[in-house]
C-alpha cells in the first residue's frame, strides 16, 4: 500500500468520514482498516494522515508477517449479523496496529488455528474494521446480512 497517494486525496477521506458519520454500513478488511485508521506510518518512518475513523496508527513492518487462519465469533450485533454468528477467515499482513482505545467496541472474538484467542473487529457506528479476511462461503448469511443492512440504511436515508 502506498500511503502518499492515499493521504493526498482530499475528497475521498472526507467522503468516507461523512459516510461513516451518517451511520451508513461500512465493512473493511486489512487495507481498508489501514485506510480508515488515523494515520499510516510507511517503511521509511513517515506518518501519513488517513481517514481518522479508527483512532490508532498502523505501522508498516518489512519483516513482520501475520499469517493465521481464524474462526470469528461476533460478540455483539453488527452489520454482518447478530451476536453469536460464526465465520472463518484468515489474517495476512505486514503491518501492526497501535493499541486501539478501549472505548472502541471489539465485535470479533478470534480463535486462531494455534488455539490462541483475542478480541478484534472494531465497530464504530455501523463501520466494522478488521485485519481478518472473512471467507464469506463459510457463512453466507454474513453477506446477506450486510446487503440487508445497506438496503435498510438506504431506505432510512430516503425518508
Amino acid at each position: 500500500m502506498r500511503a502518499t497517494p492515499l493521504a493526498t486525496r482530499r475528497h475521498s477521506p472526507n467522503a468516507m468520514r461523512v459516510f461513516a458519520d451518517e451511520g451508513r454500513p461500512i465493512y473493511v478488511e486489512c487495507g481498508g482498516l489501514m485506510y480508515l485508521a488515523e494515520a499510516l506510518e510507511d517503511l521509511d518512518g513517515t506518518t501519513h494522515p488517513m481517514v481518522g475513523l479508527l483512532p490508532a496508527t498502523v505501522r508498516m513492518r518489512p519483516q513482520r508477517l501475520s499469517l493465521s487462519y481464524t474462526e470469528v465469533t461476533l460478540q455483539a450485533d453488527s452489520p454482518l449479523g447478530p451476536s453469536g454468528t460464526v465465520a472463518r477467515g484468515h489474517e495476512f499482513h505486514f503491518s501492526s496496529l497501535d493499541p486501539v482505545p478501549a472505548s472502541v467496541s471489539r465485535v470479533y472474538r478470534l480463535r486462531r488455528r494455534q488455539g490462541d484467542e483475542c478480541d478484534a473487529g472494531y465497530q464504530i457506528g455501523n463501520a466494522l474494521l478488521s485485519y481478518v479476511h472473512l471467507h464469506f462461503a463459510s457463512n453466507p448469511r454474513i453477506a446477506e446480512r450486510f446487503v440487508a443492512a445497506c438496503a435498510e440504511a438506504r431506505t432510512t436515508r430516503r425518508h
